[in-house]
């Protein structure tokens, strides 16, 4: 529910050490396509937060300052019966 926040445990690689460690993260439901996502990851004083947008499945569509999906939705291939380049026809 928009509101409710949940803490996460995930692993962390440090590079270039190569290092493997917990990462503590918190994600807190701000909207209904919308996370805030904290971690503390080495800066217990500052932590870094973003605010993340989802689709309808929860998959991250928009990382500010990092990426964005260019398209959200996938529809299944139609096959019309036409073979191409590189296509056959099975039956």
């Amino acid at each position: 529910q928009v509101g409710e926040e949940a803490p996460v445990r995930a692993a962390w690689l440090r590079l270039p050490e190569l290092t493997l460690e917990p990462l503590e993260q918190v994600y807190r439901r701000t909207g209904d396509r919308t996370y805030r996502y904290e971690s503390r990851a080495g800066r217990p004083d500052d932590p870094f937060a973003v605010e993340l947008a989802v689709d309808g499945e929860g998959f991250v569509t928009h990382y500010p300052g990092l990426w964005q999906a260019e398209e959200t939705a996938i529809e299944p291939a139609v096959d019309h019966g036409m073979a191409g380049p590189g296509r056959s026809r099975g039956r």
